[in-house]
């Protein structure tokens, strides 16, 4: 059964006090009797929380899959987690853009927690484009928390304010294609070099291809979620 839920919380964007919606898609895979871990998905810039539900097929087994809508309107049906200005590739950096909407995700996944009651339960992270940036940010700010952490064809520019150095023991995927034009190549392995240096455990997974998600990427997914569900 598919579940859409939304609560009040307190946010900033741009040093501003606001109120968002949590707004997110709940599903159980598998047996009813079994509980499992709990899978939450982290849609792309202009995407929703609709977008990543496929990928409920990588649970190996019984399971939760949780997919958030980002706080930031674009569009009917569009959504970010935080601003495009600011995170193109000739843009100085900004890094309370990312600390802030980070603050915001961490925000939601324990409200989350707490409201369904998954204390105690492995979780994992998977994200897409700017979601797997903010995946990249919950590894730096919150390693422990995690089972694992998949990042489908992120970028690095989210970790400019990472130290040479940190504790970061997260337990990483990371799959991009070698002719992305959207997040570069080059990007997610100075991703994977800050992620590493900070402590992470990184698999890297290169593909022939774009700014995607291909059944190949999927099968190295579960794989890897199979060795640790």
């Amino acid at each position: 059964m598919v579940f859409v839920a939304s609560v009040q919380l307190s946010c900033g964007q741009s040093g501003q006090k606001s109120t968002n919606d949590l707004v997110y898609i709940k599903q159980h895979i598998g047996s009813k009797e079994e509980k499992g871990a709990v899978l939450i998905l982290l849609h792309g810039y202009g995407s929703n929380e609709h977008d990543l539900l496929g990928l409920s097929a990588l649970l190996p087994s019984s399971g939760d899959v949780v997919s958030f809508r980002a706080p930031i309107t674009l569009d009917e049906n569009a959504y970010c987690w935080f601003p495009r200005t600011g995170h193109s590739s000739d843009a100085k950096v900004d890094t309370t853009i990312y600390q802030s909407a980070a603050e915001v995700l961490w925000q939601s996944i324990q409200h989350l927690v707490e409201q369904e009651g998954w204390e105690g339960r492995k979780l994992f992270l998977a994200g897409f484009s700017q979601g797997a940036m903010m995946c990249y940010e919950m590894a730096r700010d919150h390693s422990e928390k995690f089972a694992g952490i998949i990042g489908f064809s992120g970028s690095a520019k989210a970790l400019k304010h990472m130290g040479v150095k940190g504790k970061c023991g997260a337990d990483i995927l990371m799959t991009h294609g070698t002719s992305d034009q959207v997040l570069t190549y080059d990007s997610a392995l100075e991703a994977k070099t800050r992620l590493e240096g900070c402590g992470a455990s990184v698999t890297f997974f290169s593909f022939d291809g774009g700014h995607q998600i291909t059944k190949e990427v999927q099968q190295e997914a579960k794989t890897w979620l199979e060795k640790r569900w």
